[in-house]
């Protein structure tokens, strides 16, 4: 997986000059491993009325210790992800 990928990175901004690419996931794991991708490198996706809205996550005020993946779990930055259960009849 990708994910897997990044993790054995030493830093991805070193490689984004390198291999200019676009990652996209729905996992939150990635949004506190800063280590590996910067606040600035994060982009959220916001839908508004038919429209999408893009920002940085470094549009916000983050502080070092914050738990980002909880703030955007909580909504607080936006780009409220809607996870509902899925019934499916067998």
């Amino acid at each position: 997986s990708i994910f897997k990928v990044l993790c054995k990175l030493k830093s991805f901004s070193e490689y984004i000059f390198v291999l200019p690419s676009i990652f996209t996931t729905h996992t939150t794991k990635l949004l506190n491993q800063q280590e590996l991708v910067r606040p600035d490198e994060i982009w959220l996706a916001e839908k508004m009325e038919g429209n999408t809205k893009m920002y940085s996550l470094n549009d916000f005020n983050l502080h070092n210790t914050l738990n980002i993946e909880n703030g955007y779990l909580d909504g607080r930055y936006g780009a409220v992800p809607v996870i509902a259960e899925i019934s499916v009849e067998v």
